[in-house]
Parts: structure tokens; C-alpha cells; sequence
């Protein structure tokens, strides 16, 4: 975990808790833990949302008077601490994309990302419709155009 001399620390989660990664194999001394919404916490309360437990850890010499930095732990730890943070945010939603007619026009409604056209289904390019607002009205023209929603 670490690039120096450094130990773990460990916490205490109620049996709600789903532990992920401990010091000792059996589970004991967990040091990632993972609370679900509606867990029950360690004083009784109840989790809202999501909530992680992730003890980094401490010093491991006791005359050190320095605090851990991001450049004191290796790549799988911070591979790790990334993954926790990425998991603990919200899922975002898909993108969205729906195209229908309204008499001789179309009219696009898109969310979630940035509106592309080209014109073949295969890109070859696909652009940015920068001008193009969700829920535009637009009268086709020329050749066939695809659209896509870039996240």
C-alpha cells in the first residue's frame, strides 16, 4: 500500500457492514467497509445513502511527526482509493436520445451528453451539433444525416 514505512488502521462497522478488504484474512480488523442505504450503522442509526468506511492508515514508527501524502502510496493503492471514490458517487444516467416528426419537420429532444451528427450510421466523422438545442425543430434537408448522443 505504501511507498514508506507506514501501518494500517482498521475500524469497527456494525454487522450491516459489508467488509471489502481487512488486515487479516478472516476479516478481522476491517479497513474498507461498505454501509448500503437503510444499513444499520455502528451507534444504531440508520444509513441514508451509501457510505464507505476506507482507513488509509497511520504512522508505523512512533517518533514520526509527518502525516501520510498521496505520493507515499503505491499505484495499487491509489488505483484502490480511486475505485472507492468512483464507486461511491451516482451512477449517471445513460444518455438520451428521441427523434420524431412534426408534419414535415423533425424535432430532436436529447440529454446526458453532446448532440453528433454525420452522415453515415458509421461516423466517419461524427461532429458536434453545437447549434442544435434538445428539443429543436429542424427542417430536413439534403441527404440522410444519424445522430448520436456523446457522453
Amino acid at each position: 500500500m505504501y511507498n514508506v514505512l507506514y501501518s494500517l488502521t482498521f475500524g469497527l462497522p456494525s454487522a450491516d457492514a459489508d467488509v471489502v478488504a481487512s488486515i487479516q484474512p478472516d476479516g478481522s480488523y476491517p479497513t474498507i467497509f461498505v454501509y448500503d442505504k437503510g444499513d444499520r450503522l455502528v451507534d444504531g442509526s440508520i444509513a441514508p445513502n451509501k457510505r464507505i468506511g476506507f482507513f488509509l492508515g497511520q504512522n508505523a514508527v512512533p517518533s514520526c511527526d509527518w502525516a501520510l501524502d498521496y505520493a507515499d502510496l503505491t499505484d495499487a493503492a491509489r488505483t484502490l482509493l480511486f475505485n472507492t471514490i468512483e464507486y461511491c458517487l451516482p451512477a449517471a444516467a445513460p444518455p438520451t436520445l428521441a427523434i420524431a416528426r412534426s408534419g414535415a419537420n423533425v424535432v430532436i429532444t436529447y440529454a446526458g451528453g453532446v448532440l453528433q451528427s454525420a452522415a453515415a450510421v458509421t461516423g466517419a466523422p461524427w461532429q458536434d451539433e453545437a447549434g442544435i438545442a434538445s428539443g429543436a425543430v429542424i427542417q430536413p434537408a439534403g441527404a440522410g444525416k444519424f445522430y448520436r448522443v456523446r457522453q
